[in-house]
């Protein structure tokens, strides 16, 4: 066994989710899948939950702090339908499962991080509240959840680039407007 077991114990997950539904996988299929014992995994992981957990939050944390160096909310929205095109099996298999709550969590805290960074960039010359600043960035969340649903939903055909560049163009002035209303009242 290679010297870090947890990392090998998420490619492995990773793997047998790219051709299974998260439902249907144990933890003996994992152990099995990378040469280890049930308790080398339980050493590691409280149980697949956990473990699924873990994994989409290192790369929601990879995206966010990748994203604070940008200066648009397309790019880390970019990045993370990058992964989930990287991992198109397993993020299907696992939208498709009971579990599909963990996939919403992942997006959706990307999706939030990355505008209202815009938000707060946007908004840095208005005098606004940070209530009305989370209110527009949770809407905003809101509207791109759905459209990465449908995508989801629709079995992941088709880039999801042009739609983030379409989104852009409807939101990036619509936030810039909305924000200009609310510091006016």
């Amino acid at each position: 066994m290679p010297r870090d077991t947890k990392t090998e114990i998420k490619k492995a997950f990773l793997n047998l989710l790219g051709t299974t539904l998260f439902d249907n996988i144990t933890v003996k299929d994992i152990a099995d899948e990378c040469g280890i014992n049930r308790n080398t995994f339980y050493y590691n992981f409280e149980d697949i939950y956990a473990l699924t957990e873990e994994i989409l939050q290192e790369e929601t944390e990879k995206i966010v702090t990748a994203h604070k160096t940008h200066r648009t909310w397309n790019e880390g929205l970019s990045d993370a339908s990058k992964f989930a095109k990287e991992n198109r099996r397993a993020i299907l298999n696992l939208h498709k499962s009971s579990k599909s709550f963990y996939l919403v969590k992942y997006f959706k805290k990307i999706i939030y991080n990355v505008v209202i960074e815009f938000v707060n960039l946007q908004a840095e010359d208005l005098n606004i509240s940070e209530n009305d600043k989370n209110f527009i960035a949770g809407f905003y969340t809101c509207a791109l959840m759905g459209l990465l649903s449908e995508w989801l939903d629709n079995d992941m055909k088709g880039d999801f680039e042009p739609i983030i560049e379409k989104t852009g163009i409807l939101f990036d002035n619509s936030i810039a407007d909305a924000l200009k209303t609310l510091a006016e009242k």
